[in-house]
C-alpha cells in the first residue's frame, strides 16, 4: 500500500474509533481534505490553509475561491469547503429553530438557548471574538440576527458600541444579547468585560432596548454574566481551536 493512503487511512480510523478526539487543527482540515482530494497526499495543504487562516472554522467561513488559492488546489476542493459551511449554517439553524412556546417561556429560555448556539459557534475559537444577537419579538436563535466583531477591536475602538446601537437601529430590534469567546478557559467576566457592557448599556438606554445577557464562553461552557453562573455545559464539544 502507498504510505501515503496509509496516512489517510490512519487517520480516517483514528476519527471512526474516537471522534475528533486528540487531533490537532490541521489533523482534522487534512481529514477533510482526503475526502475532497483523492489519491494525493495533502498534509502540506492542511498546514497551508490553518497558517492561513487561523483555525478549522476561519478555513471553513472563507470563500472557496480563497481557500483552494491557499491550498493551491483546484475549484472543487473550495466548493467541498463551501458546502460544509452551508450545511453547518442549516446544522445550526435547524438545531435551534424555535420551540413552539408563549412569548414569556421565550425570553425566559432566550439567554440559554443562545448560549448553547455560542458553545457551538465560539467554543473552539482560539481568537477572541465579540458577538451580538439582535433579537425578533420571538427570541428565537437566527443566524442572520448575529453581527461579529473582534475583542481586540472593542478594546481599542470606542465607536463600537455606536456601531451596535447603529445596528439596533437598523434591525428596529427592542433586546439585544452580547457574547464573547475567552480561549483561555477562564469563564469569569474581566474588568474590560464589565467596563464594555457598562458601555453598550448606556447606549442601549439612549433608545430603551434591554441586553438580556453578556455571556461568556469558555471551551464547552458558557457563563451568564446577568445570573453569575455557569448556565451552559457541552460534553460533546470537539476538542482544540476549531
Amino acid at each position: 500500500m502507498d504510505c501515503r493512503h496509509g496516512h489517510r487511512d490512519r487517520l480516517r480510523k483514528r476519527f471512526e474509533s474516537s471522534g475528533l478526539s486528540g487531533f490537532h487543527s490541521h489533523e482534522i482540515v487534512e481529514l477533510l481534505l482526503t475526502y475532497a482530494v483523492p489519491r494525493r497526499d495533502v498534509k502540506e495543504q492542511a498546514h497551508a490553509l490553518i497558517d492561513a487562516f487561523g483555525s478549522i472554522s476561519a478555513t471553513i467561513d472563507a470563500d472557496g475561491e480563497s481557500v483552494a488559492a491557499k491550498a493551491g488546489l483546484g475549484p472543487g476542493t473550495g466548493r467541498f469547503f463551501s458546502l460544509i459551511r452551508e450545511v453547518v449554517r442549516m446544522y445550526i439553524a435547524k438545531k435551534f429553530e424555535p420551540e413552539p412556546l408563549d412569548i414569556e417561556m421565550c425570553r425566559e429560555k432566550a439567554a440559554e438557548n443562545w448560549a448553547k448556539f455560542w458553545v457551538l459557534r465560539l467554543g473552539g475559537e482560539s481568537v477572541n471574538y465579540l458577538e451580538v444577537a439582535f433579537l425578533d419579538g420571538t427570541y428565537a436563535v437566527k443566524l442572520d440576527a448575529v453581527e461579529r466583531f473582534t475583542v481586540d477591536r472593542a478594546k481599542s475602538d470606542p465607536t463600537v458600541p455606536r456601531e451596535i446601537l447603529s445596528e439596533v437601529l437598523r434591525r428596529k430590534c427592542s433586546t439585544i444579547i452580547l457574547c464573547h469567546n475567552h480561549p483561555d478557559g477562564s469563564q469569569l467576566p474581566s474588568e474590560h468585560d464589565e467596563r464594555f457592557t457598562g458601555a453598550v448599556t448606556i447606549y442601549m438606554q439612549t433608545v430603551g432596548v434591554r441586553i438580556l445577557d453578556h455571556i461568556i464562553i469558555a471551551g464547552n461552557c458558557a457563563f451568564s454574566t446577568a445570573e453569575q453562573r455557569e448556565i451552559v455545559k457541552n460534553e460533546t464539544l470537539p476538542g482544540e481551536n476549531l
